[in-house]
């Protein structure tokens, strides 16, 4: 019995390392067949990483990497941080040659990483379900245009979909006992809150519900919210010390202000800069915070005067939500909702993406209305098989990020909201896929014994 077990585990071990290797290669062969498709030989949308509005100026990054990333007020600092080191592993002389590198980079960073996640997807779900089903359950995500979409897309939004599903295996874990680390529970989180404005303050204590809910005991949630409100409070308090902000610039300001339908916000948030001087010789800040423009030609959203500005745009938004009348306010945010369960992949137009097959079957499952009666029947069915109110109790520890996730998703962005969306999109495949394997287990045809 033990060298069968032996045996069981280097066999999926092997399997885990195959798929891990497929991910990336079939993420890097999309990447190198079709860069000629490209308009520049390298983006495949027609954003590079120095163009996002969350990011600040490579120059900066490279000439003084410690001193810009602490002075950053419109993003959390990680994937700055991300950029910083790799400006300096393949560095240029020509700027525009440093974007270039380091955007190259990053593709290869993601497609690491859309391997780590196919090999993550096979391991959950084969402790789920079976062999087969975990293979096939990977490949569907492998495949899925969306991956793809933003595993060559230059901003957060792949690591972002990667830590979230490294969260939810690890809080399902908690949930059937498997481990109760406080300390894996603290580096998630951190980790999600250092790359992307979507997780503030509040999230430190919705993740703490949960992970009581689903069975952590109190001492290791106590410890976990002693290291994340430490950690990040120290983060905070230099924030409130040097910008007078509990939060990063944009999220409370523009944000808001396009979420709730203030259709302004971002024409005047693009041009708040135009007639300003490309520095300021009158003041001793870092460059970070009195560049105007970047490499790209876009404005740096990291300029001084935008803390003003979201001021002023928080006030937009608290007037606005105080006079507009309900039924305008639940327009704007039904909106939002429509823009969420848009396809994924339809973000922008995209080189590799715009080319596949199989996009249309994906994106019909993963947008309305299929994907809303595929997660309303996998949750109905879960609760019909829950044997007791422990058990309740847990399911709801497993939904509530997600469902901080959602709401913020809607309240908090008017847009781009079915790229949030995309998040989540890999522990939806585990759910369904999860959930559908259950349902036909119990329902299959039992074969007739022989007469």
């Amino acid at each position: 019995m033990k060298e069968w077990i032996q045996k069981s585990n280097r066999k999926i071990t092997v399997i885990t390392f195959v798929i891990g290797i497929f991910s990336f290669l079939f993420q890097i062969t999309l990447i190198w067949t079709l860069r000629p498709y490209t308009p520049d030989g390298v983006h495949f949308q027609k954003w590079s990483s120095e163009r996002m509005m969350q990011t600040v100026a490579l120059e900066d990054l490279s000439a003084s990497p410690l001193e810009t990333l602490w002075n950053i007020h419109i993003q959390p600092p990680g994937f700055d941080a991300i950029r910083a080191v790799l400006v300096h592993i393949w560095p240029a002389t020509n700027p525009q040659v440093s974007v270039v590198h380091v955007d190259i980079l990053l593709y290869g960073f993601w497609s690491l990483l859309s391997g780590v996640m196919g090999s993550l997807i096979f391991l959950w779900m084969y402790e789920l379900t079976e062999l087969k089903v975990a293979v096939v359950t990977a490949i569907a995500m492998i495949l899925h245009p969306a991956v793809i979409y933003f595993a060559t897309y230059l901003d957060t939004s792949f690591l972002s979909a990667f830590l979230i599903t490294l969260m939810y295996y690890f809080l399902w874990r908690v949930s059937r006992n498997k481990t109760s680390s406080f300390r894996m529970s603290s580096l998630i989180v951190l980790l999600l809150l250092f790359t992307r404005s979507l997780f503030q303050l509040p999230f430190i204590i919705v993740f703490a519900v949960s992970l009581y809910l689903v069975g952590m005991n109190r001492r290791s949630v106590m410890a976990y919210l002693m290291i994340t409100v430490a950690v990040f409070g120290l983060y905070l308090f230099k924030q409130n010390q040097k910008f007078g902000l509990f939060s990063t610039s944009s999220f409370t300001g523009l944000n808001l202000s396009r979420a709730a339908g203030i259709s302004e916000a971002l024409p005047n948030y693009w041009v708040y800069l135009e007639g300003k001087p490309d520095a300021r010789t009158d003041s001793d800040l870092p460059q970070v915070l009195t560049r105007v423009r970047k490499i790209s030609g876009t404005p740096n959203f990291n300029h001084i005067d935008y803390l003003e500005l979201n001021l002023e745009f928080i006030d937009l938004f608290i007037n606005y939500i105080q006079t507009t009348p309900i039924s305008t306010l639940a327009g704007n945010y039904l909106e939002n909702l429509g823009l969420y369960l848009q396809p994924s992949s339809r973000h922008n137009p995209h080189v590799i993406v715009d080319r596949l097959p199989w996009r249309s079957a994906y994106d019909n499952v993963f947008s309305w209305p299929v994907l809303v009666i595929l997660l309303a029947l996998a949750a109905l069915y879960g609760l019909k098989e829950a044997v007791d109110a422990r058990q309740i109790m847990r399911y709801v520890g497993l939904a509530l990020p997600g469902m901080y996730i959602f709401a913020v998703s809607v309240l908090a962005e008017k847009g781009e909201n079915m790229r949030i969306k995309f998040f989540i999109e890999p522990v939806l495949i585990v759910l369904i896929f999860s959930q559908l394997y259950r349902f036909w287990q119990r329902h299959r045809p039992v074969p007739k014994a022989p007469v």
